[in-house]
């Protein structure tokens, strides 16, 4: 007769898994580890796209800040206080807003205004919006250039990947020509263009930017 005594690890179990327990036991895990790994990638592609569209609310936000200010400030006039032609689109040449290189694209839209130097002078403001397409990327850059000159003295990028498929569209109102002068220069001027990273499925995001004239 065999007496266990307490504490004696001479005498081992054998008892272990089933070949069909084994199988059984594969057959879960690869079920689990394919539902895994496609809820991670899911989760990764969902993660890239809220990234990229944060992005580009966010290129959403500071153009339409500076446009609004831009706009706001529009208002060029001439010796006898008269405001001339202060809003250009299309690169038209009724007043001169060249801002920038020789190999830089007609401008959307460009502004101009007075900025007070003095009580009795002051030195005259252009900004241009136009797109630029670095390494395959379309951007809008907001130059600044001040007097006379053409080089400018800032250069921005508001946004990011302008679609291509899009033109971008600028409207002015009160009145809608926006090549008014004195009175006739437009009250409000709006942009409207689409930005989409090309890595990014689903339709582009269309921006409104617009602003109020505060000069009368």
């Amino acid at each position: 007769m065999f007496i266990r005594v307490p504490g004696d690890r001479s005498v081992c179990r054998e008892e272990g898994f089933t070949l069909v327990e084994l199988l059984i036991t594969v057959v879960i895990m690869g079920i689990i580890s394919l539902s895994l790994g496609s809820a991670f990638t899911s989760f990764l592609q969902n993660t890239d796209t809220t990234i990229r569209r944060l992005y580009e609310s966010h290129d959403a936000q500071i153009s339409a800040t500076y446009f609004a200010q831009d706009v706001a400030s529009v208002g060029d006039r001439d010796s006898s206080d008269v405001l001339l032609q202060s809003v250009e689109t299309s690169g038209t040449a009724q007043f001169p807003t060249s801002c920038g290189g020789a190999g830089d694209p007609t401008p959307i839209v460009g502004f101009a205004w007075d900025d007070p130097t003095s009580t009795t002078a002051s030195s005259l403001v252009r900004v241009v919006y136009l797109i630029r397409t670095v390494s395959s990327e379309r951007q809008l850059h907001r130059l600044v250039c001040l007097g006379s000159s053409t080089t400018p003295s800032s250069d921005t990028v508001l946004v990011h990947n302008v679609s291509i498929t899009a033109a971008p569209t600028v409207t002015c109102a009160s009145p809608t020509t926006c090549a008014g002068t004195g009175s006739a220069v437009p009250q409000s001027v709006t942009l409207v263009l689409s930005i989409k990273n090309p890595a990014t499925t689903g339709a582009a995001m269309t921006i409104t930017l617009t602003g109020q004239r505060r000069q009368t």
